[in-house]
Order: C-alpha cells, then sequence, then structure tokens
C-alpha cells in the first residue's frame, strides 16, 4: 500500500506585494484598457485576469462559459468568485465571498459591526443570506466598470474579507470558518516553532523595556517595541488579530504628530502585552500560508529606502553600540511594512533580518548558518548570499552592485551600519 506524504508548506517571508508586476502583465493591462474602450468586454476580462494573475500561484482564473465569464481569485483565506453575465452585450459583473456563516441567529453585535463596516466601503457591503451566511458583495453594469474600477473594487472586497473572517471571529461567539479548504496548514512543529520565536521575541523585548527608565529612554523602548512588531510582521507573517495589534503599533507611532514619545510608548507597550497574551491555538489559526491577488500596501521606491536610512542613520550617533543592531533591524522593518521596496532592496533587508536572527532560520528553515554558535559573522557565506541576490535581479537592474569594500565584518554592529550604508548607495 502506498501512502501519500503531504509535504510541508514552503515558508515564505513578507506579505505579498502587487507593487512590481511583470512586463507581460503590464502588456495584458494596458491590453484591457483598449479591449474595454473598444466595447470588447471579452478580450477585456481575459486580459484584466492575465494581468492579476501571478505566475506558479494561479491565485486569478477565469473560464468562458456560452455567454457568460465565470472567475475566481484568491486572497488569504478567501475565495471571491464571480459573473459576467452575457459578455457580447455588456450587462453586469457580480463578484461575492463567504466571509463566516452564523451558527445561530447573528448577535447585535455582529450586525452592528457589519453596518459599521458597510458606511466605509466604497464598492461592496455585506450581507446575510437566507442560511445565516455572512457575505461581502460587489455588482456594476459592466459597461460602467473599466479595468481601474473594477481593480479597486476587487481588491477592497478581497482584503476586506481575508481580514474581517480572522477578527470577526477572535471577537464574536457563534461563528463559524467557511469556504477555506484551499488553504494548506503548517505543520505542528512549523506552528510550534512560530510560536516558540514569538514568545521569545516578546520576552526578550519586554524584559529590555522593563529594565530601561521610561522617561529618560523614551527614544531607545519606542524603537525596541517598533523592532519588536515589525520583525513578527515580516518574519511570522500572521493574520487576524496579530496583524491588526501590530498595525496598532504602527498606527500609535507614525499618526500622532502631535504626541511625545513618551505618550506613545504605553500604547504600543499595551499592544505588546496584547500580542503576547495570544495563545499557541489561537496563535496557529491566524498563521497559515497564504496565495495572494492584492497587496496592502503600495511600492516604496529606492529613493525612498535611501531617504529612510539615510535619516535613521542620522540618529545612530545618539545611541551605544549594543542598541545598533535593535536598531537596525527597526530600519529593515520599517521600510519593508511601510511598502514594498524594489526586489533587490527586499531581498537584501530579510538577509541581514537573516544574520541578525540566524536561530530563528536555522531553526525553522534548515538554512545555512550565517553566523557561528558565539554570533561571529560567516563572511564567505554572507558574501555567497549577497552575489546570490545581485546575480537574481541583475537582469531587471542591469546597474545593480553592491560594494563588498564598505561591509565591516569585525562586530554585528558595525556589519549592519555598513550594511544599510551598502543598500542606500545601491544604484536602481
Amino acid at each position: 500500500m502506498t501512502t501519500n506524504v503531504i509535504a510541508a508548506p514552503t515558508l515564505h517571508f513578507g506579505r505579498y506585494s502587487d507593487a512590481h508586476k511583470t512586463n507581460a502583465q503590464i502588456k495584458a493591462y494596458d491590453a484591457a484598457v483598449a479591449a474595454f474602450a473598444e466595447g470588447d468586454y471579452a478580450t477585456y476580462i481575459d486580459a484584466f485576469f492575465v494581468y492579476l494573475n501571478n505566475e506558479n500561484t494561479e491565485n486569478a482564473t477565469c473560464t468562458i462559459e456560452d455567454s457568460s465569464v465565470h472567475f475566481e481569485l484568491i486572497q488569504g483565506s478567501k475565495r471571491v468568485q464571480g459573473v459576467v453575465q452575457g459578455i457580447a452585450n455588456s450587462t453586469e459583473i457580480k463578484a461575492s465571498v463567504a466571509v463566516l456563516r452564523c451558527a445561530t441567529a447573528p448577535s447585535v453585535g455582529v450586525l452592528r459591526r457589519l453596518l459599521e463596516q458597510n458606511a466605509s466601503l466604497r464598492y461592496c457591503a455585506y450581507s446575510l443570506d437566507a442560511n445565516n451566511m455572512i457575505c461581502l458583495h460587489f455588482s456594476s453594469a459592466l459597461l460602467d466598470c473599466p479595468p481601474e474600477k473594477l481593480y479597486f473594487a476587487l481588491k477592497e472586497l478581497a482584503l476586506t474579507a481575508d481580514k474581517a473572517d480572522d477578527i470577526l471571529l477572535k471577537e464574536f461567539s457563534g461563528l463559524q470558518a467557511v469556504d477555506n479548504l484551499h488553504i494548506q496548514p503548517f505543520t505542528a512543529e512549523q506552528q510550534q516553532l512560530k510560536y516558540a520565536f514569538l514568545q521569545k521575541w516578546l520576552t526578550s523585548t519586554l524584559q529590555e523595556v522593563a529594565r530601561l527608565d521610561a522617561l529618560r529612554a523614551t527614544n531607545e523602548i519606542a524603537y525596541r517595541l517598533l523592532r519588536t512588531a515589525y520583525k513578527i510582521d515580516y518574519l511570522l507573517v500572521p493574520e487576524g488579530f496579530t496583524m491588526d495589534v501590530i498595525e496598532e503599533i504602527h498606527s500609535a507611532w507614525n499618526d500622532a504628530p502631535d504626541r511625545s514619545v513618551a505618550e506613545k510608548n504605553p500604547l504600543m507597550l499595551k499592544a505588546i502585552h496584547k500580542i503576547a497574551a495570544v495563545s499557541a491555538a489561537d496563535f496557529a489559526v491566524e498563521s497559515y500560508p497564504t496565495i495572494a491577488t492584492f497587496s496592502i500596501t503600495g511600492s516604496l521606491k529606492h529613493v525612498a529606502v535611501r531617504q529612510i536610512i539615510d535619516e535613521q542613520l542620522g540618529k545612530m550617533v545618539a545611541f551605544s553600540p549594543p542598541f545598533i543592531v535593535v536598531f537596525a533591524e527597526y530600519i529593515a522593518g520599517f521600510c519593508l511594512f511601510n511598502g514594498t521596496p524594489p526586489p533587490p532592496d527586499k531581498d537584501l533587508f530579510e538577509l541581514l533580518y537573516r544574520i541578525i536572527n540566524n536561530d530563528f532560520f536555522v531553526a525553522i528553515q534548515d538554512a545555512q548558518p550565517l553566523t557561528d554558535t558565539d554570533g561571529v559573522l560567516q563572511k564567505d557565506e554572507i558574501t555567497t548570499a549577497i552575489d546570490t541576490i545581485v546575480q537574481a535581479h541583475q537582469a531587471r537592474f542591469p546597474n545593480l552592485k553592491l560594494d563588498a569594500q564598505v561591509l565591516d565584518y569585525t562586530t554585528l554592529t558595525a556589519f549592519c551600519k555598513s550594511f544599510l550604508w551598502a543598500i542606500r548607495s545601491l544604484d536602481l
């Protein structure tokens, strides 16, 4: 008897981004725009889904049946399904996603939350069907739905549904997950490792903060909290509640310019404690491999990366050498959370994470160690990793070259400063 063994899902770091489409995808979008203008709606829809679909993922598909086009796209834990009826006559396009099922009659709290969200949605609306299924819908006359509108409508539909199911399940009882069989969960070992490192990083951060003077070390406290939040987001990629709390931390730091750092820190610290209180079982529910069609953030051009690094490197001089590594992680995490840098920048920031968090990558990915057991940098292995990244992107970025002469391997602190300088100096 033959036993089929399901391979463990591949671990990917960072959130999906559609900010850097291929040339073929960009041409498909241009074709969709031209076909819509000419009233060739069958070609329009077909080209539009070529634009959305990513190589080797099948995240967005469409099929023509008689006079209708049926389509489907995947966004995390949700599947959006839709139909274009009467494609030749330019009638209507509809899309919907089953979000959750109410085990009994929905509570007043659930209904109120859905109504509140409806008020903030531009293209879509929640509804409750006869089987107590919470659904999200979009519909439009095809004639009034050019590619730009269709893109943002489907993006709102997909991102809202993908985020809502995790958060509502956490907040309200009596709700059941639906239509998520396309998700291949992480193995038990992968989940245990992810949760163990989550708690390790949180515990370490809270201990570090507890040793600091809340009034005299406000900036150092802030950067430690932010460093940890951004690292959890990029390396563990949680969905739902934890992702929502990380966004709270980011907003507390960036969206209140009138507040002092001393006022922001308690808000961020409270949020860190909320993540630390998440149980292993709850974290497993919101931690799963995802296929996505739309990204949460937009692109972050290299000139913006350079400006961020320049600004933050200027602040480094105010801190003691041991803190420089924390600050370097913060810079990488801030850039990766704030948007999607060009692929070379992104891969090099990930390499910096890998060097600083060598134990995590070795444990969860069986990666080549980049430091020895005493934390000494392995120059040959790091050089090989850098060369691999440069070669992978050379065709698209012909001027890409990282100046290895500026890299200082004497200590991790020295390396972090020199590596960030090398990234900001890239010609992209």
